[in-house]
């Protein structure tokens, strides 16, 4: 677990020197919009598709690749995790249906001042919606680390940590994120000049994460319905 805690916030060394900037927000929008974005991943066997129908395809034979790349590169080696530069989506869509509950897997996605994206065990599915600021990962039994980005740049990001039978979301807000889908014991991290964290048992149900209201705390509190 520590190696994988390692491997994680190399990542995010590496986002932070792509993108030049310690303190991330999402898009609002008035801002024009980026012209490429990264695409990181760790699978073997996978297919990432945009807003636009159009694809990356690893490893699988009978499928080609019809997104334009303009940069590949390996980002860490071990476990290898690729890099790839391509056209800005509004959102990406990894699958890998295949995928093996023994190794950890990762995909995030980083464009200009805005980037976000899961890893753990179990996910075979992750979807990044950039201008909506959502997360959705599926798969079975997972164990799940979220990065998320928020609205508005107040609000720092916010590292999201638990696990989920088939299903977890996560969708930004002005205060910070609503977390739906997770449950037992978690843990919420904000990650800024000052990283704190906190622990939370999730039930499944929805919680929202206010990180703005009170400096230096988190505060869980249920959604009503």
């Amino acid at each position: 677990m520590m190696k994988r805690l390692i491997g994680i916030f190399l990542l995010l060394g590496l986002l932070f020197s792509l993108t030049g900037c310690a303190g991330l927000h999402q898009p609002e929008p008035t801002e024009p919009l980026p012209e490429k974005a990264w695409v990181f991943f760790s699978y073997g066997r996978c297919r990432i598709t945009n807003a636009e129908g159009q694809k990356i395809v690893f490893g699988i034979d009978d499928e080609q690749t019809d997104m334009e790349v303009f940069n590949t590169q390996v980002a860490e080696d071990t476990p290898v995790i690729w890099r790839e530069e391509v056209p800005y989506s509004a959102f990406f869509t990894l699958e890998a249906p295949g995928a093996s509950r023994e190794y950890a897997h990762e995909f995030y996605i980083s464009a200009d001042n805005y980037w976000a994206g899961a890893s753990g065990y179990g996910i075979k599915e992750t979807s990044i919606d950039l201008r909506a600021g959502k997360i959705r990962v599926a798969g079975e039994n997972m164990e799940l680390n979220i990065i998320a980005d928020v609205l508005g740049s107040k609000c720092p990001l916010i590292k999201i940590s638990g696990t989920a039978q088939e299903e977890a979301v996560v969708e930004c807000c002005e205060k910070g994120a609503v977390v739906s889908g997770l449950t037992g014991e978690g843990k919420i991290a904000v990650l800024d000049d000052n990283d704190y964290e906190t622990t939370y048992t999730f039930t499944g149900e929805a919680v929202e994460i206010d990180v703005v209201s009170q400096s230096g705390e988190i505060l869980i509190t249920p959604m009503e319905g």
